[in-house]
C-alpha cells in the first residue's frame, strides 16, 4: 500500500470573497462548532514569537536573489499535520515550528491569531479600490474510503475552521479539480499547482491559501514615481521604479548603525510594512545577525514623522519545495516512510508527508500591496512634525507585512533586485 499524505500551503491573489468558493468532494467535516473563546494573551504573543523565528529561519536557508513567503501560512498548515502527528513525529513538527506551548495551547493561540487578523480593516479599503481583504482559509482533502479520527477531525474544524472533502487520488482527476478549486481562489494566478500525476496515491492534502489585499494608509503618487539608482550586492548600480512621497506622516523610520527602519501602515492602521535596509556592503552580516527580539528592537526604534520617502516598486514570486526546509528544521520523522506516525489522523500509523509545496507572490506598488495576509496598526503624534527627512531604500532589504497589535509576520521576505 502507498503511504503517503501530501502538505499544501498555497499563499496568493483573489478578488472574489474567498470564503464563498466551495472545494471539492464529499463533504465529511466535523459538524463541531468554531471555538472562540480567546487563548490567554502570553499564548498569543508565544505563538507570534514562534512564527517570526520560523521566518527568520526559512529566510536564512534562502540567502540568494528575491524571496517572498508566508511563515503564518506554513504554520498553520503544518499545525494541521501537528494534530495528527504521535511521538517523534510531533515532536519533530513541534521542533520545526519553534513552537514553545503545549499543543492544545498552541492550537487555540493560532485559532485566535487568525480570528484577530481576520478582523483587522473592517472600514478600509484595498489597493484596487474594493476593501480591504485579509483571509485566511485552511481545507483538506482525503482519500475516498480514508478512515479519519473523530477527534483529529473535531479539532481541525474547532481550532482552524478546517472542513475535509473526499476525492479519488487513485486517478489524476483529484489533482485536476483542486487545481480547478486553487486557480479559482487564486484568480487565475496558480491554474496549475500540481504538476500531472503529482498526488496519485495521495491520502490526504493539507490545503492553506492566505490572501492580503490593502492600499497604503497615504498613497504614492503615480507621476512621482521615476527611475532611480539602485546599488546591488555585487555594488553595481542599476535604475528602478522608485516611488516617492515627500511628507509621508503615517510612517515611522529610524536609523540604526546604518541600517534604514521603515514602517508603513495601510489604510485602517491594522497592519504594516516593515522595511529593514542594511547599509550598502554589509547586507549578509545584519541579516546574518537578525533574530526576533533584533527585529523587534529595530521595529521598536522607528518614530513618527514627516518623512520624504522613496520606496521601490516590486513584483514577484516564490515556489518552495519545503521538505527540505522542514527537515533540517527538525521535522524529519514527517517524511520518512518507517517512522512517520499520523495515527491521530487515522487510528494507524500509515501516513507521511510525501508533497510539501509553498508558493508567493507580492505586488507592491503606489496604491498599496496585493499578497497573502498582513495586518497592520500605526501611532500618530498630535505634535507638530519635524521638517521631512528623506528615508530612500536604495539597496538590498528585507521587509515584513505584520500585524500590528499582535506583532505576527505574515508575510516576510527580501529585495535584491526590484526590477
Amino acid at each position: 500500500m502507498l503511504r503517503s499524505l501530501a502538505l499544501v500551503v498555497v499563499v496568493l491573489s483573489s478578488c472574489a470573497d474567498l470564503r464563498d468558493l466551495a472545494p471539492p468532494g464529499e463533504d465529511v467535516s466535523s459538524t463541531a462548532q468554531r471555538i472562540t473563546q480567546a487563548a490567554p494573551d502570553p499564548d498569543v504573543e508565544a505563538a507570534s514569537v514562534a512564527n517570526t523565528a520560523l521566518g527568520l529561519a526559512l529566510l536564512a536557508r534562502h540567502p540568494d536573489g528575491n524571496f517572498i513567503f508566508s511563515p503564518y501560512s506554513i504554520t498553520s498548515a503544518t499545525s494541521m499535520l501537528e494534530a495528527g502527528a504521535r511521538g517523534d513525529t510531533q515532536t519533530g513538527i513541534i521542533k520545526a515550528l519553534k513552537q514553545t506551548l503545549p499543543e492544545a495551547q498552541h492550537h487555540r493561540a493560532m485559532n485566535t491569531l487568525e480570528a484577530a487578523i481576520e478582523s483587522r480593516g473592517a472600514t478600509a479599503k484595498g489597493k484596487d479600490g474594493k476593501p480591504f481583504r485579509l483571509i485566511a482559509t485552511n481545507q483538506l482533502f482525503g482519500q475516498r474510503g480514508q478512515r479519519f479520527e473523530q477527534a483529529y477531525l473535531d479539532t481541525l474544524k474547532q481550532e482552524y475552521g478546517a472542513g475535509i472533502r473526499l476525492l479519488d487520488f487513485s486517478t489524476d482527476a483529484a489533482r485536476v479539480s483542486i487545481n480547478q478549486w486553487v486557480g479559482q481562489r487564486t484568480e487565475g494566478k496558480i491554474p496549475n499547482l500540481f504538476a500531472p500525476n503529482s498526488l496519485l496515491g495521495a491520502r490526504l492534502a493539507v490545503v492553506n491559501t492566505l490572501y492580503f489585499n490593502a492600499a497604503w494608509e497615504d498613497v504614492f503618487d503615480k507621476a512621482a514615481t521615476k527611475p532611480h539608482p539602485f546599488t546591488l550586492l555585487d555594488g553595481a548600480k542599476i535604475d528602478v521604479a522608485m516611488m516617492r512621497n515627500p511628507k509621508l506622516k503615517g510612517a515611522k523610520a529610524a536609523l540604526v548603525d546604518g541600517t534604514q527602519v521603515l514602517e508603513l501602515p495601510y489604510d485602517g492602521q491594522d497592519v504594516s510594512l516593515v522595511v529593514v535596509a542594511p547599509p550598502v556592503g554589509k547586507f549578509a552580516d545584519v541579516v546574518g545577525g537578525l533574530d526576533g527580539a533584533k527585529l523587534h528592537g529595530l521595529i521598536t526604534r522607528a518614530g513618527v514623522g514627516g518623512y520624504d520617502v522613496r520606496l521601490p516598486k516590486f513584483k514577484f514570486d516564490t515556489s518552495l519545495e519545503l521538505a527540505e526546509d522542514l527537515k533540517a528544521l527538525g521535522m524529519t520523522h514527517a517524511f520518512d516512510a518507517a517512522k512517520a506516525d499520523f495515527s491521530g489522523m487515522t487510528g494507524q500509523p500509515e501516513l507521511f508527508v510525501g508533497v510539501a509545496v509553498h508558493q508567493a507572490v507580492i505586488i507592491l506598488d503606489e496604491s498599496g500591496t496585493e499578497a497573502a495576509a498582513a495586518t497592520g496598526f500605526g501611532t500618530f503624534t498630535t505634535s507638530v512634525p519635524p521638517p521631512p527627512t528623506e528615508v530612500i531604500i536604495d539597496r538590498p532589504f528585507l521587509f515584513f507585512i505584520r500585524d500590528v497589535k499582535t506583532g505576527l509576520v505574515l508575510f516576510a521576505g527580501r529585495v535584491v533586485n526590484p526590477s
